[in-house]
């Protein structure tokens, strides 16, 4: 009897684990996809501000420049603060 509930509390506790493992895979997976596409954006941005640059159009290469690099700076600045929270929240939840 006891093994019995032995073995099926780990089988339950190896499901959780590999469900675990799963989510955190996906998650790496979207992370990446968002910084690929954040070089995107902050690379379609300076060739923008290039091109606006090269035409004669000062003010609109600085001000796509500017919106450009404050938005990739804010983001990785509010990813930063979030990843410092982040383990905190998960020593909690165990």
């Amino acid at each position: 009897m006891a093994e019995e509930e032995q073995s099926q509390r780990n089988t339950r506790l190896n499901k959780a684990l590999e469900a675990d493992v799963e989510d955190r895979r996906m998650l790496r997976k979207i992370e990446s996809r968002g910084q690929l596409y954040g070089f995107a954006i902050g690379i379609a941005g300076l060739i923008a501000t290039v091109v606006m640059a090269f035409k004669d159009q000062a003010l609109a290469a600085s001000v796509i420049g500017a919106v450009d690099l404050v938005a990739l700076v804010s983001v990785f600045v509010t990813g930063r603060l979030a990843n410092r929270e982040r383990p905190q929240n998960e020593v909690k939840k165990s």
